[in-house]
């Protein structure tokens, strides 16, 4: 018997009072910070599913949302984000994943849906992904690591002490091929 992965849905309008509720958490705001500045990016990536933002729901093998995959383009420069970006090249997506009740975490999702939003990208951009990682989240920063992510840099950020590590991925094209 194969168990269903997590799958990821666009997130729409109607999701954010439950993505609100999330980010207000005080171990989501450990990990997110201010709640207002996510709120703005969630917003973006939700209204304009495009070239600068798109948000996902996880949903579990039950269809229940269990967290979500943010993808912002670095050209996205809102609230917060500008002193965020200003460490990205231009031609970057940031992703960042939030698995949002501490009894979904530690269940592998964050590994499988990281490989799920890098086809994402892969299906519509060359340009590399980035992400913020604390210093003391042990476990993300070995399942990016463990995903071939590469560490390239140290921050400190808003009190706040990260890791920025970089993906390079080749573009999916048509027919299924990526670039050689």
């Amino acid at each position: 018997m194969s168990i269903k992965p997590p799958t990821l849905v666009q997130a729409r309008a109607s999701d954010l009072s439950l993505i609100d509720r999330w980010l207000v958490q005080p171990d989501m705001r450990r990990w997110w910070g201010n709640p207002m500045d996510t709120q703005c990016e969630m917003r973006l990536g939700i209204y304009c599913h495009d070239d600068i933002g798109r948000v996902y729901l996880i949903l579990d093998r039950a269809n229940r949302p269990v967290g979500l995959v943010s993808l912002i383009h670095a050209r996205a420069t809102v609230g917060a984000r500008i002193q965020w970006s200003s460490h990205l090249p231009k031609n970057a997506w940031e992703i960042g994943i939030l698995i949002a009740s501490k009894t979904d975490r530690r269940r592998g999702y964050g590994k499988k849906v990281l490989v799920e939003a890098q086809n994402i990208v892969a299906t519509f951009s060359d340009d590399p992904l980035f992400a913020w990682i604390k210093k003391d989240n042990a476990a993300s920063l070995a399942v990016f690591a463990a995903l071939g992510y590469r560490q390239i840099d140290n921050a400190h950020i808003a009190s706040y002490r990260f890791a920025l590590f970089r993906y390079d991925h080749q573009r999916i094209r048509g027919n299924g091929t990526r670039n050689l």
